[in-house]
């Protein structure tokens, strides 16, 4: 049996194409043998633990709300409901509170779902230790040993070693999917682009003899 079409996806919670490329990428693995990995990138560090607001971060009030009309129609295809969030998080402790999960044998992929969803859903602030935790517990894990880790910055040097590493290879921004270590493809491209990519890749499989 073939091996299963790898995926590498360069991930942060408060990017809304990332959402949307969550919901295309779980689509994906509907239709095709899929192996995932989904790797943290620590997405504007230089917002401060307290969040930044909105038109601060897209450049007046304007420009925000065009943003995210555009983005809630691109959520209504995918059955998502993507709000403007009052303030941008910050993005690293949602990142490290997903390695927890990752590392600990939690349900990483219900907990990475119910973080998107908490933020462009709900409005809740990801970049809040006590909503991590309720998120957290909400999905069955242990909140404790979360609190211990995010408390310590278990996962700190981790979340940002790998997001130095991605952008040494190459990796800019948020969404990024690397198929086989061959092909990347940058933002939430519609399904139909997932899949031709996709498809290609496999056809590529059985015609081009591995060196």
């Amino acid at each position: 049996m073939d091996a299963p079409l790898k995926l590498t996806v360069f991930s942060s919670y408060i990017c809304p194409w990332c959402y949307l490329g969550l919901a295309r990428v779980e689509k994906l693995a509907g239709e095709i043998d899929l192996a995932v990995d989904w790797q943290p990138f620590e997405l504007h560090p230089e917002i401060p633990p307290e969040g930044m607001a909105p038109e601060d971060l897209f450049g007046g009030h304007r420009r925000a709300d065009d943003y995210m009309g555009m983005l809630r129609e691109e959520g209504e295809k995918e059955g998502l409901i993507i709000r403007a969030p009052r303030r941008i998080s910050r993005s690293l402790p949602s990142l490290e509170a997903a390695e927890f999960a990752r590392d600990s044998g939690e349900d990483a992929g219900r907990f990475r779902s119910a973080l998107f969803e908490a933020y462009f859903s709900e409005g809740r602030d990801i970049g809040d230790q006590q909503v991590l935790l309720d998120v957290a517990t909400g999905c069955g894990m242990d909140g404790g040993m979360l609190t211990a880790a995010l408390s310590a910055g278990a996962y700190r040097d981790s979340v940002r070693d790998i997001t130095r590493r991605a952008h040494q290879s190459g990796v800019t921004g948020t969404p990024t999917f690397i198929f086989d270590d061959r092909f990347a493809m940058v933002g939430a491209q519609s399904f139909d682009v997932f899949r031709s990519v996709a498809q290609r890749l496999i056809e590529r499989r059985t015609t081009v003899p591995d060196a």
